[in-house]
């Protein structure tokens, strides 16, 4: 995946942000960096992004991790635990 790619990748991973919109915003604001750090009243100048969907983007942005300890989560832990443990054992 080129640069380019990956930039339009990580941007369209934001709420409600297609291929469309994610290169707009890269356009607008010239880097990844600089989408993520864009105020609420910026993102809302470039066209397609309004209101709720600002607000949304900055939900995700500004808002801390929070690790799930449910039980599928746990046996996905043990999953990778166990590929790992694996792939040791293999070198």
């Amino acid at each position: 995946m080129t640069t380019w790619e990956q930039q339009l990748y990580i941007i369209e991973s934001l709420p409600n942000i297609g291929p469309v919109t994610a290169r707009k915003l890269l356009e607008e604001f010239k880097s990844v960096k600089n989408v993520i750090n864009a105020s609420e009243n910026d993102l809302k100048k470039v066209e397609g992004i309004g209101d709720k969907i600002a607000k949304r983007i900055l939900r995700v942005i500004d808002s801390g991790f929070k690790t799930i300890k449910s039980e599928r989560y746990l046996k996905l832990k043990m999953d990778d635990d166990m590929i790992q443990q694996m792939e040791e054992k293999d070198e």
